[in-house]
């Protein structure tokens, strides 16, 4: 009986250092998983602080660029101003006329284009239209090469609208703009 006591004793002995072996084997992993984790907490915390700057950064250029599009906006309002005020002078007295007029039919229908005909009779009152269609033409081949007007035509008949570059409309505005203020 003793010899059967010793050779389980034995058995006993090799599971408990293997049992022993697996639970440091164990602890060990555990250990290993333990210290990445904390190592990732602490690279997480890095990451978090960089973006945190990076975010902080892009805040500043933002309002950075915000603020150069304004002032750009205003200069090319300037330049603008400094072009149609010279392109005013530039112009001969009938031309103004036509671009006054123009503007004044455009603010009274602003999505329709003016027939080149309808714009000669508020021009020219008193004459007929054959008589005083090559003028009309002429006056406004220029100011469509200037960018003033654009003309479309539709069957037989030529219309006009007024761009933004003509110098009435954009006085309105503002004078409308500076009258609600």
């Amino acid at each position: 009986m003793a010899f059967l006591f010793f050779g389980r004793k034995k058995k006993l002995d090799i599971l408990h250092q293997n049992l022993k072996n697996s639970f440091t084997n164990i602890k060990k992993d555990i250990k290993k998983a333990h210290i990445r984790v904390s190592g990732l907490y602490h690279i997480k915390d890095d990451h978090h602080d960089k973006l945190n700057s990076i975010i902080t950064r892009l805040e500043v250029l933002e309002t950075l660029f915000n603020k150069l599009k304004i002032k750009e906006k205003h200069i090319q309002e300037e330049v603008e101003e400094r072009i149609s005020s010279t392109l005013i002078d530039d112009l001969t007295d009938k031309q103004k006329i036509f671009c006054q007029r123009l503007a004044a039919l455009q603010k009274e229908n602003p999505d329709q284009w003016i027939s080149l005909k309808y714009l000669s009779q508020e021009i020219y009152p008193d004459k007929s239209y054959p008589q005083i269609r090559s003028t009309v033409s002429q006056y406004i081949t220029f100011l469509e090469e200037l960018g003033i007007v654009k003309r479309r035509r539709k069957g037989k008949q030529a219309y006009v609208r007024s761009t933004k570059k003509n110098p009435f409309c954009k006085k309105k505005k503002k004078i409308e703009i500076k009258e609600k203020f």
